[in-house]
């Protein structure tokens, strides 16, 4: 599982082009979806909060 809140985001970011969203659900969904464990290395270890993370919670490992 994972939990990622984005540092100002709004309700309306998803409708818009950004990198971290998408280098993280890809790779959640590459990892669990397809089962595909060369996309481990994004989510672990765990980020800290950032310029663009607020929060991130998630277990490591899987």
């Amino acid at each position: 599982k994972a939990y990622l809140e984005l540092r100002g985001a709004t309700h309306f970011t998803p409708n818009t082009s950004n990198t971290t969203i998408a280098k993280y659900s890809i790779s959640w969904l590459k990892r669990f979806v397809d089962n595909d464990t060369r996309y481990e290395q994004f989510l672990c270890p765990i980020p800290s909060a950032s310029l663009t993370i607020a929060e991130y919670r998630g277990n490591c490992p899987h």
